[in-house]
């Protein structure tokens, strides 16, 4: 496995397999790559046929009695598309997009200027997004993968050649068969905090206060539907926050409450999946269901060896800008 180095205007001059990366994308989306090679600033790197590359914004040397080393640090080829923001067009408050996955992958990506790096696959997804809003100034990348998972697809990054290819491809489910063995350990947390009143500046009558429920289903409004027992509340201080602000704090802490199920999964070796994947966990022995999404991809590439392995839970999207 060769990591290609490139310049930092994406030409290739050289490779190796002499190196050590760490590697992840998915909600996070950054590295750490330690070479004998000393890399240029705002110098770029790939692995051909993988997701895995990224852009040299830090690097770290360290001297010591014995040596001295360097370590380089930045963003992955997924966090410089994190790195890009969704504009609304002049004069609407949304971009409203329709078309292929594929054409508005492109479209987006055009839109963000990062079309010297990226290109979208030209051949039609065969799935159609109608009408799609994106949040007012999401980041690209989760605004791609919102749109995607609103019909069903993930987004997908390979390197072909020097030219980091994007395509839309349908979200797999793994674990809906007998065959599909997974060994997990779940935690389910049935009556997560479902109330929550954010207390900001100010004493007494003039103090800031802002209060936000959760129904059965996780979903956050300011209309109470749990009531007696099923009601859980708690009060969460911010006294840094005014009238102002205060609101969309305390609504964001209570849609994080309402994550707290947690699930460690085992997999089969072979097993290989892509953030926008899931994973269904079935005991039959509790009668229990439930299904966990891939949020994060973390590699760790040396000696021309690769070991994946998966971060599962709820994709940590951006919220709703007013």
């Amino acid at each position: 496995m060769n990591l290609v180095l490139a310049d930092e205007h994406g030409n290739d001059y050289a490779q190796t397999e002499d190196f050590d990366l760490n590697i992840q994308y998915g909600d996070v989306n950054d590295y750490e790559l330690t070479l004998d090679e000393v890399l240029a600033p705002r110098s770029r790197f790939y692995i051909d046929g993988t997701p895995y590359g990224g852009i040299v914004d830090k690097r770290c040397p360290m001297t010591t009695a014995t040596a001295d080393t360097i370590k380089f640090k930045g963003r992955s080829m997924q966090g410089i598309i994190a790195s890009r923001f969704i504009m609304p067009p002049p004069g609407k408050t949304h971009l409203v997009v329709s078309g292929d996955a594929n054409e508005v992958i492109a479209m987006v990506i055009s839109l963000v200027g990062l079309d010297d790096i990226f290109v979208a696959d030209p051949t039609p997804s065969g799935v159609i997004l109608k009408d799609y809003r994106f949040y007012r100034f999401v980041d690209a990348w989760s605004g791609l993968r919102m749109a995607l998972a609103s019909v069903g697809m993930r987004l997908q990054m390979t390197c072909q050649q020097g030219l980091h290819v994007l395509r839309a491809v349908p979200s797999a489910v793994y674990g809906q068969i007998d065959s599909e063995r997974v060994f997990f350990e779940l935690t389910c947390d049935d009556i997560p905090v479902n109330h929550l009143v954010g207390l900001g500046k100010g004493e007494g009558l003039s103090r800031a206060v802002s209060e936000w429920f959760a129904d059965l289903n996780g979903n956050v409004s300011q209309t109470q539907t749990l009531f007696g027992a099923l009601e859980n509340a708690m009060t969460y201080q911010s006294t840094s926050d005014d009238a102002s602000t205060l609101p969309a704090k305390t609504r964001s802490k209570l849609k994080e409450y309402q994550n707290a199920s947690k699930a460690k999964v085992t997999l089969p070796e072979g097993v290989e999946l892509d953030v926008g994947d899931s994973v269904g966990l079935s005991s039959a022995a509790f009668n229990i269901m439930a299904t966990t999404q891939v949020i994060g991809v973390v590699a760790h590439i040396y000696n021309g060896d690769s070991e994946e392995s998966y971060d599962f839970g709820i994709p940590n999207f951006p919220e709703e800008e007013d």
